[in-house]
């Protein structure tokens, strides 16, 4: 199905705290209103690519931004996607 249009509905730089076994704990940083308070999220690690899995350590930074999509009747998709910084 194609889509036809694309917004994004929400951004945040986050800044890593702590990685375990199954999560990674960070700082939100709204970046879409950034008059509102820093957050504090745990995402489990396998929302995060192989490749981005490696980068995740204390104090790195990523971003996480949720999007939507319009296809071309009218059905929207959210799509979240996570964006690690320093990835080769």
């Amino acid at each position: 199905m194609f889509f036809s249009k694309s917004q994004i509905v929400q951004k945040w730089k986050c800044e890593v705290i702590r990685v375990d076994n199954e999560c990674v704990t960070c700082v939100l940083h709204d970046l879409a209103d950034v008059s509102k308070p820093d957050e504090i999220a745990e995402i489990y690690l396998c929302e995060f690519s192989k490749k981005h899995r490696k980068s995740l350590k204390e104090g790195s930074s990523f971003y996480w931004i949720i999007s939507q999509e319009t296809n071309l009747i009218g059905r929207l998709r959210s799509i979240s996607e996570f964006t690690c910084k320093n990835v080769i």
